[in-house]
C-alpha cells in the first residue's frame, strides 16, 4: 500500500509539474497588507501544491502520533494479556499433576 501511495504521489507531481510549466505567463499578485508583484503561474501552482502538500503533512502527523500512542497502549495490554495466559498455562499444568497424583493415590489405595 505504500508503494501504491508513493507512486500516485508521484504521478500527481508530474501532472502538476507539467500544468505549471505550460501555463507559465507572469500575472500580478495581490496579496492583503503585501505590495502587488508579478510572477509566473508556474511558480504560483508550484508553491501553492507544495503548501498544500506540506498542511496535509502535519495533518497526517497528528493522527500518525495518535496511532503510535494506541499501538503503545495496546502493546502493553498484549503483555499482559501474554503475562496472564502463561500464569494461567502453568496453573493449569499444576492442576493436571495434582489430579494425576490423586488419582494415583486412589489406585494404589484401591489395589
Amino acid at each position: 500500500m505504500q508503494k501504491l501511495y508513493v507512486v500516485l504521489s508521484l504521478a500527481l507531481l508530474l501532472v502538476v509539474a507539467i500544468f505549471a510549466l505550460a501555463n507559465n505567463t507572469n500575472v500580478p499578485v495581490n496579496f492583503p497588507g503585501f505590495q502587488t508583484w508579478r510572477t509566473s503561474v508556474a511558480i504560483l501552482i508550484l508553491i501553492s501544491f507544495t503548501a498544500g502538500v506540506v498542511l496535509m503533512g502535519l495533518f497526517d502527523l497528528g493522527r500518525q502520533v495518535k496511532s503510535w500512542k494506541n499501538a503503545k497502549v495496546l502493546q502493553k495490554q498484549l503483555r499482559s494479556a501474554e503475562e496472564e495466559r502463561d500464569l494461567l498455562k502453568n496453573r493449569v499444568a499444576e492442576l493436571i499433576e495434582q489430579a494425576a497424583a490423586t488419582a494415583a493415590k486412589s489406585d494404589t489405595s484401591e489395589s
